[in-house]
C-alpha cells in the first residue's frame, strides 16, 4: 500500500472556515463527524452535471455514517443526524424505501441556504477567523446582519413570556415535546420564541400536507424568526408558505 500524505496540497477541496470556527464548537462530537461526512459525500466529489460542479446530495445509510464515522451505535448517528437536522445544517429527504426492511431511504444534502445572524454575541466569529477579516468585504461574503440582535431579541422574548409567570414557555415547551423536538431545542425556542409563534408553527406542521420532517420544519422557522402562516390555509398545500430553503422539506 503506497504511502499517503494527508496534509499535503493534493486530494483536497475547498470548504468555508465557519464550519471549523462556528459549527464545530457549536456541536456534539458525533454530530460534527456526521456533518463532516456528508460534507465529504457532497462537496468532497466533483459533479459535472451540477451549476456548482460539485455533488449536491447523497444517498447515505447509516451503516455507512458508522463507518466513515467511526461510530458503532446507530442511536447515536440517529441522534446525531436529528441534531444536525435541527441545527439547520443538513436536509433530508426520502428518496426510496428499502424493499427488505421497509424503511426509508434518505438522500442527505448540506443546506446552503443557511443562515446566521452574526450580530448576536453567542455567534460571533473567533478575531482571527478568515470570515470577518480574511475575506474581502464584497456582498457576497459578508455574513447576513439583522437589526436586532440575537442577544436583544432573546432578552425581549423572555420577558414576554414570563410575564404570564412562566407558564407561557411550560406550555410552548410541552407543545415543542410532543412534536418530536428534542428536549434540548426545545427549551432553547420555548426561552427564545413567542408562544404564539411556537403553537402557530407546530399546529402548520401538523396539519399541513405533505410535511416530510415536522420537527426540523419547526426549529428551522422558528429559529428565522419567522411568523407561521394562516391557520386556516385556503387549500391545505404548504407549498405555497414553504419554499426556498425548506423547500426539501415537503413532499412534493
Amino acid at each position: 500500500m503506497a504511502k499517503q500524505r494527508p496534509f499535503d496540497t493534493s486530494g483536497w477541496f475547498i470548504i468555508n472556515n465557519y464550519i471549523y470556527d462556528v459549527a464545530m464548537p457549536s456541536l456534539s462530537a458525533n454530530a460534527f463527524k456526521v456533518l463532516s461526512c456528508a460534507v465529504r459525500q457532497t462537496l468532497g466529489w466533483a459533479d459535472s452535471s451540477s451549476p456548482t460542479g460539485r455533488k449536491e446530495s447523497d444517498v447515505i445509510s447509516y451503516s455507512q455514517f458508522m463507518t466513515r464515522c467511526g461510530i458503532k451505535s446507530r442511536t447515536t448517528i440517529s441522534k446525531a443526524i436529528q441534531e444536525n437536522l435541527e441545527a439547520g445544517y443538513l436536509v433530508r429527504r426520502q428518496v426510496g424505501q428499502d424493499p427488505r426492511s421497509g424503511k426509508p431511504i434518505f438522500a442527505y444534502s448540506l443546506n446552503t441556504d443557511f443562515e446566521i445572524d452574526d450580530s448576536s454575541p453567542e455567534n460571533e466569529l473567533p478575531a482571527d477567523s478568515s470570515l470577518k477579516n480574511g475575506l474581502p468585504s464584497s456582498p457576497e461574503n459578508r455574513l447576513p446582519s439583522s437589526p436586532e440582535s440575537g442577544h436583544t431579541k432573546e432578552k425581549k422574548t423572555n420577558k414576554e413570556n414570563m410575564d404570564g409567570g412562566g407558564q407561557s414557555i411550560e406550555k410552548s415547551l410541552e407543545l415543542l415535546q410532543a412534536a418530536g423536538v428534542t428536549p434540548s431545542m426545545a427549551r432553547k425556542l420555548a426561552r427564545t420564541c413567542s408562544p404564539a409563534d411556537v403553537a402557530g408553527w407546530v399546529s402548520f406542521a401538523r396539519s399541513a400536507k405533505g410535511i416530510k420532517n415536522q420537527p426540523a420544519l419547526i426549529v428551522a422557522r422558528l429559529k428565522a424568526g419567522e411568523s407561521p402562516p394562516p391557520a386556516d390555509l385556503p387549500d391545505g398545500d404548504p407549498r405555497r408558505y414553504i419554499s426556498g430553503k425548506y423547500a426539501d422539506l415537503i413532499q412534493h
